[in-house]
């Protein structure tokens, strides 16, 4: 044991502290093997004496005993501030006896110093108890070394008495180590709860059993405990004395209770704690809070401990004077709340109390709520001042598919939820404290029948008696339109019983009377879907496969099932061709042996978040030899639910394997091992709620051998003619076939018009090999097409189109291609569009989808011009423009609608152009810090953005749109395109880079010195310059950018003050007439590049 008489001053009590090491003569260097930890110095400038013993250090004195000769010493000071230490003595003395078990509870009395470290704390201890002066932030005390038997201990017992802390809650954990873990870690602590910051002495114990999120199974395996830290977690300074830390027996493991829970909060708080209230009370009409505009408030639940298994549901009675947004959170642990899962639900102002069903197993984002829930909060963030009283809360399960309601339901709490009765002689029994278990006798009204689709209501439950239910199905206004009354067996004991009720096909809502002795009964929707069948969306080629889902999830929205099948592959060298065909509702990520795909093939659509427009994918590259896997995770956001894929492997003369979706695949609603179980099949395509759903045909198709008899050379805009066909079939079909007609432009590539349906004659199915037969086919010409050389390339839906015939096809339209005449009038202060002299209505969609949903809608609608996004499409690279995916989508929507106007939407912002970006650094904006990486939309995407100020940007941006201009003047497109629509900045609005991250630009060269030549337009001289700003010293040549705090700090409220601020308010006004300068200079260059058309 060493002694150490010192004083220290200067150092922070509680900051400084040491070591001492030691050799023996066998070592030539000091290691961590052989030390002494010291306590922490007293720096009080007074005389103490600090000791430390081998038998109490962290091995117990091994080291020491077992190091025989100690020849050196080195005496280490660990500190974080400057100060002085006298030394007056140091001796060695005999040592303690070795620590012996704890045997008693109370192992470790802090009132005395008996502490070995300290951090961000100081340590007074010359009070009756330890105080402690708690600075921001997380502090901490840690133990000497114990020997403490983690089977007999689990429980610490903590008194103490606290000051200060004011705003967040103050809460703390207990950190320890065994005789496997010299490292302090997250793996190895148990959660405290808030401390009691009023000034009295309180206890808190935690428990491992009950506090640590593993049920305490970490402590108890840990081995023997030797030392434990003390942490102490706030956001303000405090005092907190501890007059004892003892450590206990532990509580019982604690066991999930699956009992509904309920609080009544007409009988007080009920262990529920309100937090951030203005002011906050219990009276006879429950809960009242009061929260001021802008406020966040709370009431947090005491512990429940509930596996979620048990629970899905959680029932607030409430009303408000201020309609609000509450958002649900729990705790998977007492310490922390889980912010990745909240629920939401609006609550609207209203007079009387409502009840408002929320299922907590099924969050608005993120996962849905497993594993053990401990506690939940019930979050207010006001927006405005306001008043929310709560009555009950009620926390249970409740069956499957029950129908659920977003808005909420009246509160009558002698009735169960939505159900009225019908005469004086009705009576109600509630079976539990949660009126969810119920027995109704007479006649009731149900309030809230709903006509789900597409699933069907159905009514379940138990009867007694002779009892009857009648559903009335009502019109618009309504009005009766049917009646269905059901009458159930007569029993004398309680039976179940459940029906299902016919498809409502006009209805559009419902009332459900019953009649009898009824126990819970209950409203659900069926999963028994209804596969009501309607034209397929060709008769020609058809899926084969069918729409599935998990059945116990069909009719919920926002989660997320995972689907699998696995095929053989024999022989991989035979394969010659593997595609796998796949729609989704609502989006898809698609897995080959562990392989993501990412890119589909053109046959299909590219978007994965369509059930209309399948996706195609090549499997060839991801197969292997024997056992392959199809792994798909769809995420359901709202509204219906379905997967539905079809995939083959083929050698060259044969079908090798061909799957689709059935009851031979798996689903789950997790990844884990053993929750797999077969699908619901919903239905073939075209099943309802989908419909139409196009098939791309894959797998071996039949050859084809086909010539044109009477194309003429030449045709003019607008023709309509009847091409015959003379076709020979190579192969025997089982399905019909359709011969289909494309117009091709003269790039080669781009369809200017494709036949529909109805354009062609179908080839019959069960056609033998060598039939010849003469097919009719319509062949239309867009009426916008200048003169020009295009192919009419016929291919056939069903066969086999490896080689396409083709036929030059000369169009005989105006040989100037140009734009029209565009041009804004103001007529009795309205301003329009003319084209070529024309009036032409401004109303415009912006479109970005080609060949989708949208170009279908725009063909259906009246929208006189299609705003079609182009930037993403562009293939603009280090090797110049490929304008052919962006030629497809203009002639997507013409061939939609062959008279729509067109606008071309052309982004001039460096999100998409990284690649240049990157290469010119010189045109990139930059943050105060120096950093380039900066915020884009919604606080999103930290990338390269552009210096609008940079000569190099309007270089390189104003030569794209001079490319771009000139390139579509001379297109078969130009005489249907009107204008530009130019976005910039993080939005296509032109919001400044990071002004949606709170990153403020621009400190870049080029953003500083094009601010200075703002301020040499709009100040006369340096003179008037100085005068503005108030600062003697700043120039032309030497102004900068006003710093972030200064920009952040208005100094009038939410307004600069022009006369101390004016530089700030000059740069911001740059800012804008940055912006409109961009523009300006697009927009001459678009006048200038299209001769002012």
């Amino acid at each position: 044991r060493v002694a150490i008489e010192y004083r220290a001053s200067g150092f922070p009590n509680g900051k400084t502290s040491g070591e001492i090491f030691f050799l023996t003569p066998t070592e030539q260097d000091f290691s961590e093997q052989r030390f002494l930890k010291l306590p922490s110095l007293v720096c009080d400038g007074e005389w103490h004496t600090l000791t430390a013993s081998a038998n109490r250090s962290r091995d117990g004195g091994p080291a020491w005993r077992e190091a025989g000769t100690i020849t050196k010493m080195r005496l280490d000071f660990v500190n974080e501030f400057p100060g002085d230490i006298e030394i007056r003595k140091i001796s060695f003395l005999p040592d303690y006896a070795p620590l012996p078990n704890a045997t008693s509870a109370d192992i470790w009395n802090l009132s005395g110093g008996q502490y070995s470290g300290v951090r961000n704390l100081d340590v007074d201890t010359t009070g009756e108890f330890l105080k402690l002066n708690v600075t921001k932030g997380a502090c901490s005390i840690i133990s000497p070394t114990l020997s403490l038997d983690p089977l007999k201990f689990g429980r610490m017992a903590l008194t103490y008495r606290a000051t200060g802390f004011t705003g967040m809650e103050t809460t703390g954990e207990l950190f320890y180590l065994n005789t496997n873990n010299k490292t302090y870690s997250e793996k190895f602590y148990i959660p405290l709860p808030p401390l009691d910051c009023d000034g009295e002495w309180h206890t808190l114990t935690v428990s491992a059993n009950h506090d640590c999120q593993d049920g305490g199974k970490a402590w108890r395996e840990s081995g023997e405990i030797t030392n434990v830290r003390l942490d102490i977690v706030n956001q303000y300074p405090g005092t907190i004395e501890i007059k004892d830390l003892e450590f206990l027996p532990d509580l019982p493991e604690l066991v999930c209770d699956p009992s509904p829970r309920a609080w009544d909060f007409t009988q007080g708080f009920q262990d529920w704690t309100p937090t951030g209230w203005e002011k906050a009370d219990c009276g006879p009409e429950g809960f009242v809070g009061h929260c001021l505009k802008g406020q966040t408030a709370m009431l947090v639940s005491p512990r429940i401990h509930a596996d979620t298994k048990e629970f899905n549901m959680l029932r607030l009675v409430m009303r408000t004077n201020s309609s609000v947004l509450l958002r649900i959170e729990r705790a998977r642990t007492m310490r922390q709340f889980d912010q990745t899962c909240p629920y939401k639900q609006i609550v609207h102002q209203s007079d009387d109390f409502l009840v408002y069903d929320i299922p907590v197993d099924v969050p608005i984002v993120g996962p849905r709520w497993t594993g053990t829930l401990e506690k939940f909060r019930v979050i207010v963030m006001a927006p405005e001042d306001g008043q929310w009283e709560i009555k009950r809360i009620e926390f249970f399960k409740q069956e499957e598919n029950r129908l659920a309601f977003a808005c909420a339901s009246p509160y009558l709490p002698q009735y169960p939820t939505n159900w009225e009765p019908q005469d004086a002689e009705s009576k109600v029994e509630f079976l539990s404290k949660v009126p969810e278990n119920f027995r109704l006798y007479g006649k009731w009204r149900n309030t809230r029948a709903t006509l789900p689709f597409p699933s069907s209501l159905q009514i379940a439950g138990s009867a007694k008696g002779e009892s009857s239910f009648t559903l009335q199905l009502l019109d618009v206004h309504g009005n009766l339109l049917t009646e269905e009354t059901r009458k159930l067996k007569a029993t004398a004991d309680w039976q179940k019983f459940h029906y299902t009720f016919p498809e409502p096909e006009l209805a559009a809502s419902a009332v459900l009377l019953l009649d009898g002795e009824f126990e819970t009964p209950r409203l659900a929707e069926n999963n028994n879907i209804i596969r009501k069948k309607i034209d397929p969306a060709s008769s020609v080629v058809h899926w084969k496969a069918n729409w599935i889902w998990h059945e116990g999830w069909f009719n919920k929205d926002n989660h997320t099932i995972w689907f699998r099948r696995n095929f053989q592959v024999d022989d991989l060298e035979q394969v010659d061709k593997a595609l796998l065909e796949i729609c989704a509702d609502d989006r898809f990520t698609l897995q080959i042996n562990g392989e993501t795909l990412k890119k589909p093939t053109p046959m299909g659509f590219s978007t994965n978040r369509s059930y209309k427009s399948p996706s195609v994918f090549d499997l060839k590259p991801v197969l292997k030899q024997g056992t392959n896997q199809i792994f798909v995770k769809v995420d359901q956001v709202v509204s219906s639910s379905g997967l539905l894929l079809e995939a083959v492997v083929c050698s060259k003369d044969k079908e090798l394997v061909h799957l689709a979706t059935d009851e031979t695949w798996e689903c789950s609603v997790t990844e884990d091992e053993g929750s797999w179980t077969k699908p619901l099949i919903i239905g073939n395509p075209p099943c309802q709620p989908w419909g139409d759903i196009l098939f791309i045909p894959i797998g071996l198709l039949p050859k084809m051998e086909c010539q044109v008899t009477n194309l003429p050379s030449s045709v003019k805009p607008g023709d309509e003619l009847t091409v015959n066909l003379h076709l020979k079939q190579l192969d025997p079909t089982d399905s019909a076939i359709l011969p289909q007609l494309k117009l091709i432009s003269e790039d080669g590539k781009t369809v200017l018009w494709a036949s529909s349906e109805d354009d062609c004659q179908k080839i019959p199915a069960k056609c033998p090999a060598g039939s010849i037969m003469k097919n009719l086919s319509t062949l239309k010409i867009p009426t916008y097409l200048p003169k020009m050389e295009t192919t009419l390339e016929i291919s056939f839906l069903g066969g086999d189109n490896s080689q396409p015939t083709k036929c030059p096809l000369h169009i005989d339209g105006p040989a100037e291609r140009d734009y029209p005449k565009a041009e804004m009038r103001k007529q009795n202060d309205v301003v329009s569009l003319y084209v070529n002299g024309k009036f032409s209505s401004l109303n415009q969609g912006l479109v970005i989808d080609s060949g989708g949903s949208q170009a279908r809608n725009l063909g259906a609608g009246n929208t006189p011009i299609a705003d079609v996004e182009m930037t993403p499409i562009l293939g603009l690279t280090e090797n110049g423009i490929d304008y052919l995916p962006f030629n497809q989508q203009l002639a997507d929507y013409l061939n939609g609608r062959p008279d729509q106007n067109l606008m071309l939407c052309l982004q001039v912002s460096g999100h998409h152009f990284q690649w240049y970006m990157k290469k010119h650094p010189e045109i990139c904006a930059i943050k105060e810090n120096g950093s380039d990486s900066v915020g884009g939309y919604a606080g999103g995407s930290y990338e390269l953005w552009e210096s609008m100020g940079s000569e190099g940007y309007r270089q390189f941006f104003g030569g794209l749109v001079r490319d771009v201009i000139a390139y579509y003047r001379k297109s078969p497109f130009a005489s249907r395109i009107v204008g530009v629509h130019f976005g910039g900045g993080v939005s296509t609005e032109w919001f400044l880079p990071g002004s949606q991250a709170n990153d403020l630009i621009d400190y870049s060269e080029a953003g500083v010195k094009d601010f200075r030549r703002y301020l040499r337009a709009i100040y006369p001289s340096n003179e008037a310059l100085q005068a503005a700003w108030h600062q003697p010293d700043v120039t032309f040549d030497n102004a900068p950018v006003p710093s972030n705090k200064d920009r952040r700090s208005p100094a009038m409220g939410y307004f600069f003050d022009p006369a101390t601020q004016r530089h700030v308010i000059d740069y911001n006004r740059y800012q804008h007439h940055l912006d409109a300068e961009t523009l300006d200079m697009f927009a001459e260059i678009t006048k200038r590049e299209s001769d002012n058309r």
